[in-house]
């Protein structure tokens, strides 16, 4: 009788080490009752990497979409700052603005204002030139014949470089209108 009390106190006593054990695994797995959302192993973890690009750079303005959030093919994940893009195009537009605005003036024709402005440029500066050849030529022959100083040759022959070098400016400068009148 010994033996069977002793076996059912062994037996006891394992019961309780098992209860125990139960326990205290089933509480230190789900503490306190409360299921956790997790496992906890070991291991590695293949992840596909895909790297984006924006086609034209700048500073980011707004992310579209959160980490890890599935998207669609040709959804816009993130806004670039288009302002430097926006003065650039302005600026191009007012430039172009401008051109058309040329070309639609030489379409058309120089006015006819601007035509007689430059023509009587041209002509007081034919004048001049002139006037300064003839009197170059004076000074030329009165030195020739000892009337004349020198100094007074070379100041008539230097004023009618001057003439000439302007003559050909305003010559020059009035091209643009050369199909008005020649």
């Amino acid at each position: 009788m010994k033996v069977k009390r002793a076996r059912k106190f062994v037996s006891l006593i394992v019961l309780v080490v098992v209860i125990s054990a139960s326990l205290y695994f089933y509480l230190g797995r789900f503490g306190r009752g409360e299921e956790k959302s997790f496992i906890k192993v070991s291991g590695t973890v293949d992840a596909d990497i895909i790297y984006v690009a924006s086609l034209v750079p700048g500073k980011v303005s707004k992310i579209a979409v959160d980490e890890g959030e599935r998207v669609k093919a040709g959804t816009p994940l993130a806004f670039i700052d288009d302002e430097d893009y926006r003065l650039t195009l302005r600026k191009l537009k007012t430039t172009l603005a401008g051109a058309e605005a040329r070309y639609r003036m030489i379409r058309k024709g120089a006015r006819e204002e601007d035509i007689a402005r430059v023509r009587e440029k041209l002509r007081q500066a034919k004048l001049s030139l002139d006037n300064a050849k003839k009197n170059c030529e004076r000074a030329k022959r009165l030195y020739e014949a000892k009337v004349f100083p020198r100094k007074k040759y070379d100041d008539a022959y230097f004023a009618y470089k001057r003439a000439l070098a302007g003559y050909r400016a305003v010559f020059l400068s009035c091209r643009s209108f050369r199909a008005a009148f020649w």
